[in-house]
C-alpha cells in the first residue's frame, strides 16, 4: 500500500496537482483514503452477505462521526486497524446486536442507548498527542461534539418508534466510542503544459483532500481504530474545513 501511495503522490506532484512541499501531506491523505475504501468494501460485502447492511451502516456511521469529534484509542498499523475494525464491527452488529435484540426488551434498549448518549455528552475529547490546541478550539470542538450526540439521541428516539432493528447498532457504537476514550488519555496521544479537464478535476479534488487533512481537528481513522502518522505541522486555528466533513 505504501508503494502505491508513493506512486500516486509522485504522479500528483509531477502533474502539478499538489505543491512539492506538501509531499508528506499528500502521501498521508492518499494512504488514509485508500485504506478507508478497503475497509468500507470489506464491511459492505460482509454486511450484505449476512443481510445486516442497514444495522452495519448505522453502527459504522455513528462510530465514524463520533470518533471525529471525541477521538480515542488507535491501532498502531494499517493491517491491525483493518482486522480490528472489521472484527469489532462484525462482533457488534452480527453478534452483540443480535443478542441484545433477542434478549433485551426494546424499552430497555432505548434506555440503555439514552444513558450511553448522555455519557458521551459528558465525555472529554481525546486529542492527538502531537497536536496542541488552544482552549478556544477545544471549546468549539466540544460544542460540535455535543450537537452530534444530540442528533444521535434524536435518531435513537426515531428508531425506537419507526426502526427498532437499528437501535442495538447505535447502542454498540456509543459503547465502542466510550471504551475508546477510556483507553486513551488527552496527553497521549510537473509539467508546465496545459491540463486537460480530467487533470483539473483530479488536481482540485486532491488539493481539497490534502487541505482537509491538514486542518481537521481530530482526524478520521482509515477504518475505526487506526490513524496513520501525520506529518508534523502546527495545527490550524479554525474548524471551518472540518465542518463540511461531518455529513460524510
Amino acid at each position: 500500500m505504501r508503494i502505491l501511495t508513493q506512486k500516486i503522490t509522485e504522479i500528483a506532484i509531477c502533474r502539478g496537482w499538489i505543491p512539492e512541499e506538501q509531499h508528506e501531506w499528500c502521501s498521508y491523505t492518499i494512504m488514509k483514503y485508500l485504506e478507508t475504501i478497503i475497509f468500507f468494501c470489506f464491511i459492505s460485502l460482509i454486511s450484505c452477505l449476512f443481510g445486516r447492511w442497514l444495522e452495519m451502516f448505522f453502527f459504522v456511521a455513528a462510530s465514524y462521526i463520533l470518533r471525529r469529534r471525541i477521538g480515542g484509542w488507535h491501532a498502531r498499523s494499517p493491517l491491525r486497524c483493518q482486522v480490528l475494525s472489521i472484527g469489532i464491527s462484525c462482533m457488534a452488529v452480527l453478534l452483540l446486536g443480535l443478542l441484545i435484540s433477542e434478549c433485551v426488551p426494546l424499552s430497555v434498549e432505548y434506555i440503555m442507548a439514552l444513558v450511553s448518549s448522555v455519557m458521551l455528552l459528558c465525555a472529554r475529547p481525546v486529542y492527538p498527542a502531537q497536536l496542541h490546541f488552544s482552549d478556544e478550539i477545544k471549546v468549539q470542538n466540544g460544542k460540535r461534539k455535543n450537537r452530534i450526540v444530540l442528533i444521535i439521541i434524536l435518531i435513537e428516539s426515531i428508531s425506537y418508534i419507526v426502526l427498532p432493528r437499528v437501535l442495538p447498532s447505535l447502542l454498540m457504537s456509543s459503547w465502542g466510542v466510550l471504551i475508546g476514550t477510556m483507553m486513551e488519555t488527552e496527553h497521549t496521544g510537473g509539467g508546465g503544459g496545459r491540463m486537460n479537464k480530467m487533470e483539473g478535476i483530479c488536481r482540485n479534488i486532491l488539493r481539497k483532500a490534502v487541505d482537509s487533512e491538514r486542518t481537521v481537528l481530530i482526524p478520521a481513522c482509515i477504518g475505526l481504530l487506526y490513524q496513520p502518522e501525520r506529518p508534523v505541522e502546527q495545527a490550524a486555528t479554525s474548524l471551518k474545513t472540518s465542518t463540511h466533513e461531518e455529513d460524510a
